[in-house]
């Protein structure tokens, strides 16, 4: 079809370090209240993380459904499901007046590690016979978070699993975008989900991305900040209703933006980071941030604020800033800036879908949340980051940027409807 549909979103589901909803997460989130801490277990004491963002309080046996399939899924599903429930739910989605057809869904998550350590653990077991429930392999592939709310709410629309960590969730959400605006469906729910576990933790603890802990954990990740040293892990689901404009006025939906763009790219990351390196990765980003705003055909001077990827690594936070200089120009000296994982921590297959969720709550009540730990500039990020308070300011079109840890750059622009 040559006709773009107009794509909005109509409901938001959250469970996250700072609160088991949306609402709950998003008025922590503009307190300036952190849900980084202490974690008492990693499932392993030769794991050397004693700090994340865990979701407290979580009761799996709350979840709607017969409990013989709570009992299938594994953390990663127990968190989406609860995520979606509470998305439909919060967009009063009417399932009888819904063409199953017509309603997609789209997950990112890589939930296969975490049946996996306990599998493997249960056959190291010495002097045990080595079985496993034949059901097990069912709960490892990624797909199975997004089947579980799919086969709930019988949506027999298309059916997205990705799988590329970091910037699953942005994708997850733009996927659902693109297949609204050609007409390969009406209504998707789409997001992320990930759950701390010892293989993730160890690899990240390896990789030196993680922030040194600090007497006080809530402390630690320090993003765009001089002192910053990594980010923190954390766990958590995200579910976004995603709605042709049409489709949500004839139910009278409450709209909470309007998605106009929607890019994604790739590119090689090949330490050491040389000078070069470092200048094709700022062009990348730069590329992606271009094609969204080319896409939604919007004035780069209207953007007001960035949900930004700002994990606290050292080289990502500048040449994420480099990037948005580089596109918006002096305009990037108004633009309101502000990175979330300074209070949920890095969500993973999650975060960029949590952060599409608080860009639109920002958007909506004209709040721009706070980047929390910004006490020493460091010069060479110098854009406004909105230190440590929320602020009050109209926002006229918001972009949601994902830097993923492999090369993967994703972007999502909003604006309210008119």
């Amino acid at each position: 079809m040559t006709h773009k549909r107009r794509v909005v979103i109509t409901g938001a589901g959250l469970v996250s370090p700072l609160g088991l909803t949306a609402r709950d997460s998003w008025n922590a989130l503009i307190a300036g209240t952190s849900g980084i801490n202490h974690i008492s277990s990693t499932g392993s004491p030769s794991i050397p993380v004693s700090i994340a963002g865990s979701v407290r309080q979580f009761n799996p046996a709350r979840l709607p459904g017969k409990k013989k399939n709570i009992k299938l899924m594994n953390r990663d599903a127990q968190l989406a499901v609860a995520a979606t429930d509470e998305a439909l739910a919060d967009a009063g989605i009417n399932r009888e007046t819904t063409e199953p057809a017509a309603f997609g869904i789209a997950f990112g998550a890589f939930g296969i590690q975490y049946t996996m350590d306990e599998a493997f653990g249960f056959l190291r077991k010495e002097g045990e016979i080595s079985t496993l429930n034949p059901i097990w392999p069912l709960t490892i592939l990624p797909n199975m978070s997004l089947c579980h709310s799919a086969i709930a709410h019988s949506l027999q629309g298309p059916n997205i699993a990705l799988c590329s960590l970091t910037a699953s969730g942005t994708q997850a959400v733009g996927e659902a975008f693109k297949a609204i605006q050609y007409g390969d469906a009406d209504i998707f729910i789409a997001g992320g989900c990930s759950s701390l576990n010892p293989s993730y933790l160890l690899s990240l603890a390896d990789s030196g991305l993680l922030a040194a802990a600090e007497a006080d954990p809530s402390a630690s990740c320090r993003p765009f900040e001089n002192r910053r040293s990594g980010f923190a892990v954390g766990e958590g689901a995200a579910a976004i209703i995603v709605e042709e404009l049409d489709h949500a006025r004839a139910r009278n939906a409450v709209i909470y933006g309007e998605i106009c763009g929607y890019a994604c790219t790739g590119e090689e990351i090949s330490p050491p980071a040389d000078e070069r390196a470092i200048e094709a990765r700022v062009a990348g980003v730069a590329a992606c941030i271009e094609e969204v705003l080319g896409q939604a055909a919007i004035d780069r001077s209207r953007v007001d604020y960035i949900n930004a990827e700002g994990n606290a690594a050292v080289l990502s936070d500048r040449i994420e800033t480099d990037a948005i200089k580089r596109v918006f120009g002096d305009h990037a000296r108004r633009l309101s800036v502000s990175s979330t994982k300074a209070a949920t921590g890095h969500l993973l297959c999650a975060s960029g879908a949590a952060e599409i969720i608080f860009t639109a709550l920002a958007m909506q009540h004209g709040i721009v949340p706070p980047t929390l730990n910004y006490e020493q500039p460091d010069p060479r990020c110098d854009l406004d980051y909105t230190p440590n308070r929320s602020r009050r300011r109209e926002i006229r079109a918001a972009l949601s940027l994902t830097l993923g840890l492999s090369g993967e750059n994703a972007a999502v622009l909003m604006r309210p409807v008119a």
